[in-house]
C-alpha cells in the first residue's frame, strides 16, 4: 500500500507538471499541485509507528506534562494547542508535514517550469528525513519558505521565518548561519577546490568530526541550547560514544556500507558536482549558485556524517537542494542533446530512491500505512 501511495504521489507531480506547462503557467499553482501535495502530506500523516520519531513525539503529545520546558517554544505551543482542541496525533503529523512540504513549495515557486519534477525528486530524498526527523524537518520548512525573501533581500520576512525555525528546533541556527555565509561568500568558485574538499572528506571519519562538534556544541549548550544539540545524552557511556561516531548505528542499514554503494555514490557525486559547477558557471545566477553550493556542502559532509546523527540531519537538509540542482542538470543535458547521459543521470536518481525504499522496507512494516 505504501508503494502505491509513493507511486501515486510521484506520477501526480509529473502529470501536474505536464498540465501546468501545457497551460503555459496561467493558472494558480494549487490548481495543478493541490492533489499531489495532499498525497505527499498523507504519506507522512497516516503512518503509524514508522521510524523512531513517531513513538518519541507521540509520547510527548500524550504526556506533555512530563516534557514541560524540554522543547522549543513554537513546537511546544503547537502541541499544546492541538491537545486542547483534541486533535489526534496523526492530525498533528499532518500539520507538521504540511509546514515542511508547503514551505518547500513556496521555495520552489522560483522554478515554476520544473516544480513537478523538483517535487518528484524531493519525494525520493525525504523518505526518511520527514519521517525520522519530525521536529527538525518541520523547522526546515520555515527555512525553505524564507529563501525567496533572502534572494529578494526582503530581510524582515526572512528574519521572521528564520526565528520561527529556531523556535521550532534550535539546531537550525547553524543551518541559517551557513546559508547566510554562502549567500555572501562563494566557497566553491573553483572546481579543483570543490573536488579536493570532497576527496578529503572521504578520509575524515565520523569519530573525528563528532569529537570536534562535541566541543563546539558543548560550548554553545552552555549559553542555552537544548541538550540534543550538544549531544550530551550520548557522551556518558564511552562505548556508546565510540559506536555512535564510528558510523555503526544499526538504523543506517548494513547495505549503506557495501562496496557497490560506495563506488556508485562516489561516481555520481563527482559527476553531479562537475555538472552542477559547470551549470553555475554558465548561468551565472546568484540563486542557483547559492543552492548549488549548499548541495555541494551536503556531498562533502555525507561520508563523515555517517553514524553521526546531528550532522547526518544537517547533511540531509542541504542535500534537499539537490532536487533543484539535479533538475537543472537534467534539463541542461537534454537541451544539449546528451540523451544517453540524461538517461544515465536519471537512473542514478532512481537507484538512490530504491536504496531509500529498501532501507524502509527492511526496517519497518509499512503494509498498514493506509
Amino acid at each position: 500500500m505504501y508503494t502505491l501511495l509513493a507511486l501515486s504521489t510521484i506520477f501526480s507531480f509529473l502529470i501536474s507538471n505536464f498540465n501546468d506547462k501545457r497551460r503555459k503557467y496561467k493558472f494558480p499553482l494549487f490548481v495543478f499541485y493541490g492533489i499531489p501535495l495532499l498525497l505527499f502530506v498523507l504519506t507522512y500523516a497516516l503512518r503509524d509507528g514508522w521510524c523512531q520519531d513517531f513513538s518519541i513525539y507521540q509520547d510527548v503529545y500524550n504526556h506533555k506534562n512530563l516534557y514541560q520546558g524540554k522543547y522549543e517554544f513554537l513546537f511546544s505551543s503547537l502541541f499544546d494547542f492541538c491537545k486542547q482542541i483534541k486533535f489526534s496525533f496523526n492530525s498533528v503529523l499532518f500539520i507538521l508535514s504540511s509546514i515542511f512540504i508547503l514551505g518547500f513549495f513556496y521555495f520552489s515557486k522560483q522554478f515554476r517550469p520544473y516544480i513537478g519534477i523538483i517535487y518528484t525528486i524531493l519525494f525520493t530524498l525525504t523518505i526518511t528525513f520527514i519521517a525520522n526527523n519530525i521536529r527538525f524537518s518541520t523547522a526546515s520548512g520555515f527555512i525553505f519558505a524564507s529563501l525567496p525573501f533572502l534572494q529578494e533581500k526582503k530581510w524582515l520576512p526572512f528574519s521572521i521565518l528564520s526565528v520561527c525555525a529556531v523556535l521550532f528546533h534550535s539546531a537550525t541556527t547553524l543551518l541559517i548561519g551557513i546559508i547566510l555565509l554562502f549567500y555572501f561568500f562563494n566557497p566553491f568558485k573553483k572546481l579543483y577546490v570543490l573536488i579536493s574538499f570532497y576527496i578529503l572528506s572521504l578520509f575524515i571519519s565520523a569519530e573525528i568530526l563528532g569529537l570536534q562538534f562535541i566541543n563546539l556544541f558543548s560550548l554553545i549548550g552552555n549559553i542555552g541550547f537544548s541538550s540534543d544539540l550538544t549531544i550530551m545524552a550520548y557522551i556518558q557511556d564511552e562505548s556508546v560514544t565510540e559506536r555512535y561516531f564510528a558510523g555503526e548505528r544499526i538504523e543506517l542499514g548494513a547495505q549503506a556500507f557495501s562496496f557497490f554503494n560506495k563506488a556508485t555514490t562516489f561516481i555520481f557525486n563527482i559527476w553531479s558536482l562537475y555538472l552542477g559547477w559547470n551549470l553555475v558557471r554558465k548561468k551565472n545566477k546568484h540563486d542557483i549558485t547559492l543552492y548549488f553550493n549548499l548541495y555541494a556542502l551536503s556531498v562533502i559532509l555525507e561520508h563523515p556524517s555517517m553514524g553521526f546523527e546531528l550532522m547526518l540531519r544537517i547533511a540531509t537538509f542541504f542535500k534537499l537542494f539537490a532536487s533543484v540542482i539535479w533538475v537543472l542538470i537534467i534539463q541542461d543535458l537534454y537541451k544539449r542533446k546528451k540523451f544517453l547521459l540524461t538517461i544515465i543521470f536519471i537512473l542514478f536518481i532512481i537507484l538512490n530512491f530504491y536504496r531509500a525504499l529498501n532501507f524502509l522496507f527492511s526496517n519497518y512494516d509499512l503494509t498498514y500505512i493506509l
